[in-house]
């Protein structure tokens, strides 16, 4: 009998120790250098999409559409273009910042380059109010993915100063969207396909 409480005793002794040293532990920090590669990996994935993103303009050169989708895709393209050269410079500027860090599997790299291709195929086929709304919904997806990336970015990034300039990227892509997702929302319908 002595010798069961004895052991039952023990036990219940390892287990609360057990139990409050899980307690007190803190949380694993992260380490440094895989906050790097996630600030390198959302950077490159950033920077490959606002080179896409910078060019958008270029479509509207062979199709003609309304003063005001212009003016916004424009702007888009001029924002991605700037946003773009920062990266860039960023990169330049600091030897950790690797922008061609994209690190995807090669499943997700071809379906990517399939999506790209269908939708790219897709905007050129249309005309009118099919071409605008395409369009402008590519972007509202293309502009949320760019908040999330640089808010990944931002949030991995060591120095103060630059995370902050990732945030400031976040908050012109979420403003972009919304101005995309504006004129969107003000087309009467989606086009009826025929």
């Amino acid at each position: 009998m002595t010798r069961s409480f004895c052991w039952k005793g023990t036990l219940a002794c390892v287990a609360l120790t057990f139990f409050t040293g899980c307690l007190s532990t803190p949380p694993a920090a992260v380490p440094q250098d895989e906050k790097l590669r996630a600030r390198n990996n959302a950077a490159s994935l950033l920077h490959t999409l606002l080179g896409d993103e910078k060019n958008v303009g270029k479509l509207l050169i062979i199709k003609r559409d309304r003063e005001e989708l212009h003016r916004v895709i424009k702007h888009v393209a001029s924002v991605c273009d700037e946003a773009h050269k920062r990266l860039a410079q960023w990169a330049r500027e600091d030897s950790s910042l690797n922008l061609r860090d994209t690190a995807l599997p090669a499943a997700e790299r071809a379906a990517r380059d399939s999506a790209s291709k269908a939708k790219s195929s897709e905007l050129l086929r249309a005309s009118g109010d099919e071409f605008e709304f395409n369009l402008l919904l590519t972007q509202v997806e293309a502009l949320g993915y760019a908040v999330h990336l640089a808010q990944v970015a931002g949030a991995n990034e060591p120095q103060p100063q630059r995370a902050r300039e990732f945030f400031a990227i976040r908050d012109q892509m979420q403003q972009l969207r919304d101005e995309v997702l504006a004129l969107l929302k003000s087309q009467r319908s989606p086009p009826v396909k025929k």
